[in-house]
């Protein structure tokens, strides 16, 4: 009896964990060996979560451009030293915001803007 209960829980979770992909979305296909329609799950959910990791990414990096135009370059390395100097998360924050070539470029592009 527990034996028979256990798989029928396994078919469960498995038909749950089925139904949560398909709740995203799905695409329906005719299945041409069987002749059967069958849904599998759109992989478009992933897709519009990459923009917005880009535009956040991107915007990061201008804030820490911005950021380096308005303290100039030897104060900006001031704070940073002191981040460095500090806590674990002082350090962890010391380096997303150490200099990056794309950052120093941002900001030799925004400081002729401004």
């Amino acid at each position: 009896m527990e034996a028979s209960y256990k798989s029928f829980q396994r078919r469960q979770r498995k038909i749950e964990r089925s139904h949560r992909k398909l709740a995203k979305g799905y695409t329906t296909r005719l299945n041409p060996e069987t002749g059967n329609y069958e849904h599998a799950p759109n992989s478009e959910f992933a897709r519009h979560m990459i923009s917005p990791l880009i535009a956040l990414t991107l915007g990061f990096f201008c804030f820490k451009a911005f950021l380096l135009v308005r303290l100039g370059t030897e104060d900006y390395a001031g704070h940073l030293a002191a981040l460095e100097n500090g806590s674990l998360s002082e350090q962890m924050g010391a380096v997303l915001m150490s200099l990056d070539p794309l950052t120093v470029t941002l900001a030799d592009l925004a400081s002729r803007v401004i």
